[in-house]
């Protein structure tokens, strides 16, 4: 029974880290809705890019200023489902205790005066008109895209965080029942390598983002970004051998 025992818990703890590896959700439908939305916005997006560039460099007609408005607004479309997708990743840290600087409710006003632009666009009946509301969405955005690359960041800080600290955890669980196994006379040689190679890239993971932690707290947003995004990287080869660590050992244990 204690064998068995022993063999369930490092199954518990495979699955935990697993699972803690996936991105922060609030679940599974409303991040497959909020997901497709932001899908759907892309899609149109890109489809009436060109003819919003035609626009831009014509004299338009009554089809052609319909087109570019309907650009447009698939533009503000877009931009809108991106940031509820950010937003939320958000409501799910704040549900769980987190106080980001930017906060939801921040999100939403952004959110907000995006929709306005819809209601001005509406009412555009010239060329200029339009120009006019797209240069403020422009001006709206680059004001707006802080916020989103604060909260990015944010996420990335504090899911990558809390995952390295979940695998740190297993790391040390495996050595402690590949010592037992190895005192029980049992080769351990195989599972050493696999968990001496998920260590050192747990270690890179570590120090990539501890390096992100120091920019992110100086506001240095875009070098935190990158070092999390190394973070994650190596997070994710380190997943890979955990996997095949895993195996190894179960097999072993029958």
């Amino acid at each position: 029974m204690k064998r068995r025992s022993g063999v369930v818990s490092i199954v518990l703890v495979a699955l935990l880290v697993f699972t803690l590896f996936t991105p922060l959700v609030v679940s599974a439908s409303h991040v497959h809705r909020v997901d497709r939305r932001y899908s759907d916005a892309r899609a149109k997006y890109l489809d009436t890019r060109e003819k919003y560039q035609r626009f831009e460099r014509s004299d338009p007609n009554q089809d052609q200023m319909g087109q570019a408005k309907a650009y447009v607004e698939n533009v503000l479309d877009y931009l809108i489902a991106y940031l509820e997708m950010v937003k939320a990743k958000i409501e799910v840290l704040e549900e769980n205790g987190a106080r980001p600087r930017v906060s939801s409710s921040n999100l939403q006003a952004d959110i907000d005066e995006l929709e306005a632009f819809k209601i001005e666009l509406e009412g555009c009946e010239t060329k200029d008109e339009v120009l006019e509301v797209v240069k403020r969405i422009r001006s709206s955005w680059a004001g707006i895209s802080e916020d989103v690359r604060y909260c990015t960041n944010f996420i990335s800080y504090y899911q990558i965080g809390r995952n390295i600290e979940r695998m740190e955890a297993f790391s040390a669980g495996m050595g402690v029942r590949l010592d037992a196994l190895e005192s029980a006379g049992v080769d351990v040689s195989d599972l050493r390598a696999y968990l001496s190679e998920f260590d050192r890239h747990l270690e890179s993971a570590r120090d990539e983002y501890n390096t992100g932690l120091r920019f992110y707290e100086e506001d240095e947003l875009r070098d935190a970004s990158s070092h999390f995004r190394n973070a994650q990287r190596h997070l994710i080869l380190a997943n890979r051998i955990l996997k095949v660590m895993v195996r190894a050992y179960m097999g072993m244990r029958g």
